[in-house]
Order: structure tokens, then C-alpha cells, then sequence
């Protein structure tokens, strides 16, 4: 356990290290954020929903970061943490629990299904959607928490309002909710297949699950089995006692038909000496 939790923590470091790179990219990709984005998914899909809340939280810390050294027109925006940071933790709660719902309700249809769908069909599906949810919840958040903090403001030459909010739609959404989902689903088979062959599998929540119930299985299973085998000993001795009793009470009987059979020949005897003395008296 405490190896793979090294395993985890190490695996950890890495996402977040390349989410710091990612997002620092988004200086030269005109602000598309479909590479961190990737990350992002990646972290929920391979490791669980606690590394995606941090790596949400890495994407949004540096961007705001980025807000301060590199100055742009928005950049007072998004040095605003409500704008930069809060929507990109939110997504890596919606990126990790659509995932989640999605192979949840296939596990569901495969229980129904005389044959099962297809594992790599149903997890490319998972990550697709998990993808796809996170681009969109990514762009409505941001623009969201744009709109409620800084509504009616001037910036420079910029006025928030909501033809503003609006132009933020442009071609960086419609690029990143194609790109982000085409580029994680190979990610993350490649990684997985990477961790697997290399049996560097991290502990993710479910695994921790699976781990207890199998604790708690193996703690029944043990109990029921000291239950049986008292069971068993309680047979033996019952059984082990009445052959004693059995053997006693042969014994005994032995014993009073020998001693009967003793007292009869020693009443033979008697009358035999009895006869004799008789006899002898008559003569």
C-alpha cells in the first residue's frame, strides 16, 4: 500500500507539473486551453477526483499568475481568482464525475447484456464525454464568474457587458471541445497501458474501495470459517463422548454377565457338595 501510494504521489507530481507547462502555453495558443485541459481529464480518468481538484486548482492558480507577470487586455480579468481559479476546480469535479456517471451506467447495461460491451468502447466513450463536459463547463463557468463580478466595469478600452461576454465565444470554444476530447482518449489508453506494463498502477478511490470490501469480506470469511470448524470440533467431541459411553456401557454389561455366570457355576457347585453329603449321609 504505502508503495503504491509513492506511486500515486509521484504520478501526482508529473500531472502537475505538465499542467503548469500546459498552461504556460496558452500564451503562444492565442489562450486555447484545450492542452491543460487535457491534462486535466487524463488526471480524473487515470487517478481519481482528488487529482483533478488539484490539478483544476494548478490550471486556475496559474493562469492568474500568468494575469500579473504577462500583461494583456484581460489580464485584470483573470487576476480575479472567482475568475481564474474557483471555474477550473469546478471542472475537475465535472470532468471526473461525468466520467464517473458514464461508466456507471454502462457497468449497469453490461450487467443486463448477455455479452459486454466492448471495454475500450465504453471507456473511450467515459473520457470523451468527461472531455467534452469539462471544455463546456470550463467556458460557462469562467464567462459566468466574468459576468457576475465584473459586469457593467471598464477595463481600458474593454466594457464588460454582455456583448462582451458574448465575443468571448469564439473560435478558441469551438477548437477546444473538438481537439481536448480527440487528444485525451489516446492519452489516457497510452498512460494506463504505460502504468500496467510497467506495474506502476497508483490507488485510486476506487481502489481503496475495492480494497475495504475486500478486507471485510476476508474478515467474514474467516469469521464464518472459525465458526464452522467450532462447529466441526463440537461434532467430534459429541461423537468422540457417546462412543465412550457406548464402550462403557459394553463394558459394564460384559462385566455383570460375567459375574453372573460366576455366581451360577458356584451355585452348580453347592449342589453338587450338597447331593454328595446327602449321599454320603443315606449310606
Amino acid at each position: 500500500m504505502n508503495k503504491n501510494k509513492s506511486r500515486t504521489i509521484a504520478l501526482n507530481g508529473i500531472l502537475i507539473a505538465l499542467m503548469i507547462a500546459m498552461t504556460c502555453t496558452m500564451l503562444v495558443t492565442g489562450g486555447m486551453a484545450f492542452l491543460p485541459l487535457v491534462v486535466l481529464v487524463v488526471g480524473s480518468v487515470i487517478v481519481g477526483k482528488w487529482t483533478a481538484l488539484i490539478l483544476g486548482f494548478t490550471f486556475g492558480l496559474i493562469s492568474m499568475v500568468s494575469a500579473f507577470i504577462f500583461p494583456s487586455p484581460t489580464a485584470p480579468i483573470f487576476q480575479n481568482p472567482l475568475v481564474s481559479i474557483l471555474p477550473r476546480i469546478l471542472i475537475g469535479v465535472v470532468a471526473y464525475g461525468v466520467y464517473s456517471l458514464v461508466e456507471f451506467v454502462f457497468k449497469k447495461c453490461n450487467a443486463k447484456r448477455e455479452k459486454a460491451l466492448n471495454e475500450y468502447l465504453t471507456k473511450s466513450i467515459s473520457t470523451s464525454l468527461g472531455a467534452i463536459f469539462a471544455v463546456f463547463f470550463n467556458t460557462l463557468l469562467v464567462l459566468a464568474m466574468i459576468w457576475i463580478v465584473f459586469n457593467g466595469k471598464q477595463f481600458g478600452d474593454i466594457n464588460v457587458n454582455k456583448a462582451y461576454i458574448l465575443s468571448l465565444i469564439s473560435i478558441n470554444f469551438v477548437v477546444e471541445i473538438i481537439v481536448t476530447p480527440a487528444l485525451s482518449v489516446p492519452v489516457v489508453f497510452a498512460v494506463d497501458k504505460f502504468l500496467k506494463r510497467n506495474q506502476k498502477q497508483v490507488v485510486t478511490d476506487e481502489d481503496i474501495l475495492a480494497l475495504d470490501e475486500r478486507a471485510n469480506d476476508d474478515l467474514t470469511c474467516n469469521t464464518l470459517d472459525c465458526a464452522n470448524a467450532d462447529s466441526e470440533n463440537i461434532g467430534f467431541q459429541k461423537e468422540a463422548v457417546s462412543k465412550d459411553i457406548d464402550i462403557n456401557n459394553i463394558n459394564n454389561k460384559n462385566i455383570i454377565n460375567a459375574m453372573v455366570v460366576e455366581e451360577e457355576q458356584n451355585i452348580a457347585c453347592e449342589k453338587d457338595s450338597l447331593i454328595v453329603v446327602e449321599q454320603n449321609v443315606e449310606n
